[in-house]
């Protein structure tokens, strides 16, 4: 059973995961005859982007588009939400405390390992090459994204991720004072 009111509770890891798999575990994802792995986050970015097109005057975002990158985003997010579900919950089995951060550590080094591997890029804008992590975003500095691609993007969903986790534990904190 997991601990109710521990700090790597299943909550918590489950969240934690799933943060660094939204922002660092690539994702396949087709665009017309383009294949590309990239960070989910950028998915959520282009459909953001997308959404912001079709809202100005003038702009030529088509609904077909804005909802294949819909599609997409719901996808990988049910696939990193069940995901992390599925390691939280396993890592909630070990009873000692010290052997289950022991493990979420490693599982969350592993997660955030990820960007050095050569496993981002594809067609496209990238040409057909992979690279780490730094490669795609040199490349994404080209695109509709512009120079700083990575801040543009990573800022405001680390923002908004950490801003979930913050309500998370606020709530938790309220709920523990309401009980004890």
């Amino acid at each position: 059973m997991a601990e109710r009111h521990g700090i790597l509770d299943y909550a918590t890891m489950k969240w934690g995961l799933f943060a660094l798999l939204f922002l660092l575990a690539p994702a396949p994802v087709i665009v017309f005859r383009d294949f590309m792995t990239g960070p989910v986050v950028f998915v959520a970015a282009s459909l953001v982007s997308l959404i912001y097109e079709a809202l100005v005057p003038g702009g030529a975002s088509g609904v077909e588009i804005i909802g294949y990158f819909a599609v997409h985003l719901a996808i990988y997010l049910f696939l990193y939400g069940v995901g992390a579900s599925a390691i939280a919950k396993a890592l909630t089995r070990i009873a000692d405390r010290r052997a289950r951060g022991g493990m979420f550590a490693a599982v969350s080094l592993a997660a955030a390992a990820l960007p050095v591997l050569p496993i981002y890029g594809g067609a496209g804008l990238h040409g057909g090459a992979f690279g780490p992590i730094a490669f795609f975003f040199a490349k994404l500095n080209e695109s509709h994204f512009g120079p700083n691609a990575a801040l543009t993007v990573y800022a405001p969903a680390v923002l908004c991720l950490a801003a979930g986790g913050a309500i998370g534990l606020i709530r938790r904190h309220r709920a523990r004072r309401g009980a004890g």
